[in-house]
């Protein structure tokens, strides 16, 4: 993965989705990856709270685009990690991500500029999800 992320560091879009990749490889070869601005992390496994902390440290204030659907270990703790660092995704998708409820969101919901760049938030099959924030989620949008 390190010949990877020096070799490609001027990828913009990046897709891991369902790889058996390891924890360490995918925070190395992301934080090198200087431009990217798309994460497609769907399905993987290793994909856990401190590890979606460090990404969001070093890469969110660029993410315009990231996918974390069925990452099973997320948590709450994730999406504010999301919520602090990423600042100016368009694109946000946490679908079948168990745990998540949509409270962690709202400092992300309740900031106009970042809530007005949005442009598809998907929460499917996130049977943990509060109605009353996926009703801020809406209102915040428009």
């Amino acid at each position: 993965m390190a010949l990877l992320a020096t070799s490609f560091h001027h990828i913009q879009s990046l897709s891991l989705c369902g790889t058996p990749v390891k924890t360490d490889g995918i925070v190395k070869a992301i934080k090198e990856m200087q431009e990217v601005t798309e994460l497609q992390l769907c399905g993987l496994d290793a994909v856990t709270d401190d590890m979606l902390e460090e990404i969001c440290t070093t890469t969110g204030h660029r993410l315009l685009s990231l996918d974390l659907s069925s990452c099973t270990s997320l948590t709450e703790k994730a999406c504010s990690h999301l919520s602090r660092h990423c600042l100016c995704l368009q694109k946000l998708s946490l679908s079948l991500c168990r745990e998540f409820t949509g409270e962690s969101l709202l400092p992300l919901l309740r900031d106009q500029k970042r809530a007005q760049r949005l442009k598809s938030l998907v929460f499917s099959g996130c049977k943990q999800v509060v109605p009353r924030y996926m009703l801020c989620c809406c209102l915040s949008v428009y």
